[in-house]
């Protein structure tokens, strides 16, 4: 397997591609932790994983909006894991906004801001952990212009 022994943290990894991509990384031998701000989504897919792949999983609750919440799920990781990840994978993101050529710029540079910064900031505590000996680390950061379905 690829990825046997690295560790993976994937935000907003309860559903939709988030959790393709918690699936994907444990098939591949990878211990996962899922996080995002719904308890039972994440419990549910870090249950799917243990059970179809027998890897280890952890589900944490992290609000990437809310920097106070970022630190304590890296913690989490640390004393379930023992050490950090080694694959952070940024996907959690703004999923509801109005159409682009009918929201207001300042509303939308916010979102797309707000965003960026927390991509910045979850990665910087990722990439401050102490390095273990030849170990690489990978960031993956997802984003997309999917507008919200227009009834």
């Amino acid at each position: 397997m690829k990825l046997e022994n690295r560790l993976a943290f994937i935000t907003g990894g309860g559903r939709g591609i988030g959790r393709a991509i918690a699936i994907a990384l444990a098939r591949e031998g990878a211990s996962v932790t899922v996080a995002a701000r719904t308890r039972e989504q994440i419990e549910s897919v870090a249950k799917e994983i243990t059970e179809e792949f027998g890897t280890e999983t952890l589900a944490v609750e992290c609000d990437v909006s809310d920097f106070e919440s970022i630190e304590p799920a890296l913690v989490r990781v640390k004393e379930k894991f023992g050490r950090g990840p080694d694959i952070l994978v940024n996907n959690a993101g703004i999923a509801e906004s109005p159409p682009f050529l009918k929201s207001r710029r300042l509303m939308w540079m916010g979102e797309q801001c707000c965003f960026s910064l927390e991509c910045a900031d979850l990665s910087a505590l990722f990439l401050d952990q102490p390095r273990r000996a030849r170990r690489r680390r990978q960031v993956v950061s997802i984003g997309n212009d999917r507008q919200p379905r227009q009834s």
